[in-house]
């Protein structure tokens, strides 16, 4: 097998990018999450209008694709540079402003005690704020592979 950590992660349109992308509460494409042993999901928050933008960050289990039952869970944290933090089911609120790498991680395991096989992020708008931002997935395959990618969004 080769070292290179491209076969070991696939890489996942979340939210395309969008202006006033934290409007109405979007979720990213929901993911199956059975390929892989965690996910993390990359939050890029570009120029808000005011510098004002403060999203809160949901991660939440899904029973199937649409999804028709969620269950929030427990997720690590990244914002921007700063330190890892756990974060409780109920979400959290990003640090206000512009230009911002939010980044969120779970395990497969914390998906699958649930009874879940899917898995979504979703962003409160809690300041109106429009901001351009996107979403990207990040999977690490329990089979580190460098075939092609398997579709894994609904």
């Amino acid at each position: 097998m080769s070292s290179l950590l491209i076969e070991r992660l696939q890489f996942i349109k979340g939210l395309d990018p969008i202006a006033d992308a934290h409007n109405g509460a979007p979720g990213s494409d929901v993911i199956d999450v059975s390929p892989f042993s965690r996910i993390v999901f990359v939050s890029y928050r570009g120029v808000a209008t005011g510098g004002t933008a403060a999203p809160t960050y949901t991660v939440e289990a899904c029973d199937n694709n649409t999804p028709s039952t969620t269950a929030a869970i427990a997720f690590n944290m990244r914002e921007s540079y700063g330190a890892v933090t756990d974060e409780p089911t109920t979400g959290e609120q990003a640090t206000a402003g512009s230009s911002a790498i939010d980044v969120m991680e779970v395990h497969e395991s914390a998906v699958a005690a649930l009874g879940y096989q899917y898995i979504r992020l979703k962003i409160a708008e809690t300041v109106n704020d429009p901001v351009v931002a996107c979403i990207l997935v990040l999977g690490e395959l329990k089979t580190p592979t460098g075939a092609a990618y398997g579709t894994v969004t609904d």
